[in-house]
């Protein structure tokens, strides 16, 4: 028996001879084999219990393994409390599975060896991705590198993960009282023990609980600032939480690892805002470049096969001065991309329609409108100028053929790439880019010129709905424009879109 557990004893005996001196002399060493196994709940209610024997009575080596044993206990709370900050704000496992993952935690907590396996699988997989790096899933088939994960699981601390999971599950809240509670427990133990005992016990340890002592004053000192920092955290105000726990940190106060955990998260939520107020300040201008466009009751749309002509209404309908840009792509869909935006004024490309209907469905998803791409005979209805006669298109076509350098960005005018939206003249209707810059989608077909069409396809009027209507419905653009759907970089396409929109 060690000499520590002789000298308990010893101690022990001076409270009584009775059998309840023995008992409390047996919870004793319960109270050091719990402690010695760093189990120190356990080893707080064996000492609880010895106390309770000897009738609320206690002494030095009592009050001296209950000091270390709190301490131990507050220390670890506060280490699990700083790292939910992690856990809560961006989740330990990814954004998506915090939750999801609480009963698969519980599961190892009780001993399941392949819900150990998978918690540590995850775990890798969230430190690979923080770190830039790709988990490699075979390695999940390689049994030493599966006999590794499963020794590592039978030594992981399952009980202290779960803590961490219920933090994010409960609120820190409860937590950060049980905690700042605990300061205020052990000072006043720490304050008993230096009082009544330092002429009994071992300067060493005298020493220790002096130490203790100096350790959790500045705690208790700041409480309320403390308990202000944590529900700034809880409220989600994290600049306000960083300032709080900087200002604690200035004051002795070790909050390293929070304020690194907020770092990430407010660059975040400063992007985020950034991202929202760019979408918002966007969809405001997609809306406000909608031009009215009276219809007609019926127009030209084809010849059927026996030779009749068909003819369709064109509604009244909204149509974009501009064709779509990438600012106005990107704002919607992924605004980080604008960073490497060369030209976000430029009209954006397309190499598939399935880009095209996935930003059209979120941009009626955020506006609760109805954008949409027009059809072949609408397009070619505004594109001149919303006039049916045939005689009246080609006198204005053939206007715009003979000083196509004033409406159109074309082969010769430039420099064979796309140019900003909006610098050229508009058509009579204020659209801008009609002739030039891009072709553009509509339901079935690509029409209009490009920034690398020769002059010559601008020369006649009269070919304008022959010369631009580019049929791609079979995936393959027309040659004379070099256009193709399938491989290739964005930047060698053509096409672009122009939204048009029903009236409410």
């Amino acid at each position: 028996m060690k000499l520590f557990t002789l000298i308990s004893f010893f101690l022990l005996l001076t409270f009584s001879s009775t059998a309840q001196s023995s008992l409390a002399k047996i919870e004793y060493s319960y109270a050091e084999e719990a402690y010695r196994a760093k189990n120190y709940a356990k080893t707080i209610k064996h000492l609880e219990e010895v106390k309770s024997l000897l009738g609320g009575e206690t002494n030095g080596l009592v009050m001296y393994l209950e000091v270390m044993s709190r301490n131990h206990q507050r220390v670890s709370l506060y280490q699990i409390l700083q790292q939910s900050v992690g856990t809560n704000l961006d989740g330990s496992f990814g954004s998506e599975s915090d939750l999801q993952n609480v009963n698969l935690i519980n599961k190892a907590k009780n001993g399941d060896t392949q819900a150990k396996f998978n918690v540590i699988i995850a775990l890798t997989r969230e430190q690979y991705k923080k770190q830039g790096l790709k988990f490699n899933e075979d390695m999940l088939k390689n049994q030493i590198f599966v006999k590794h994960v499963n020794k590592i699981a039978d030594t992981m601390n399952f009980e202290r993960i779960k803590q961490a999971t219920d933090l994010v599950t409960k609120g820190n809240e409860e937590s950060i009282n049980t905690w700042l509670a605990s300061n205020v427990k052990i000072d006043n133990l720490c304050n008993i023990y230096l009082k009544n005992f330092e002429n009994e016990v071992p300067l060493e340890k005298l020493k220790q609980v002096y130490e203790i002592k100096k350790e959790i004053r500045p705690f208790i000192e700041n409480n309320d600032l403390i308990t202000e920092a944590w529900t700034l955290i809880k409220d989600k105000k994290y600049e306000a939480a960083y300032t709080k726990f900087s200002e604690l940190n200035s004051k002795g106060l070790d909050n390293k690892i929070v304020l690194d955990k907020l770092k990430p998260v407010i660059a975040k939520n400063k992007k985020d805002a950034e991202s929202l107020k760019l979408q918002q300040e966007t969809l405001k201008s997609i809306e406000e470049n909608m031009v009215l466009v009276k219809g007609s009751l019926s127009v030209s749309e084809s010849i059927d096969p026996e030779g009749n002509t068909v003819l369709k209404s064109i509604p009244d309908l909204y149509v974009s001065k501009y064709e779509l840009t990438q600012l106005d792509y990107w704002a919607i869909i992924e605004t980080d991309r604008l960073r490497v935006s060369t030209c976000k004024e430029c009209p954006i490309t397309f190499t598939k329609r399935s880009y095209i209907d996935t930003y059209i469905k979120k941009l009626n998803e955020l506006t609760g409108k109805k954008y949409r791409l027009p059809t072949k005979a609408e397009w070619f209805w505004f594109a001149t100028g919303g006039r049916e006669t045939t005689d009246e298109k080609r006198g204005i076509n053939k206007e715009k053929a003979d000083n196509i350098e004033k409406y159109a960005w074309f082969k010769k005018n430039s420099s064979e790439r796309r140019q900003k939206v909006g610098l050229k003249e508009p058509n009579e209707l204020g659209l801008f880019d009609i002739w030039g810059n891009l072709s553009e989608y509509t339901k079935t077909n690509a029409v209009g010129g490009a920034y690398n069409t020769v002059k010559k396809y601008f020369s006649s009027g009269d070919d304008y709905k022959i010369l631009f209507d580019i049929n791609n419905e079979d995936r393959v653009l027309n040659k004379r424009f070099n256009l193709s759907l399938t491989g290739g970089n964005d930047e060698d396409k053509k096409i672009g879109i122009r939204l048009v929109r029903d009236l409410d």
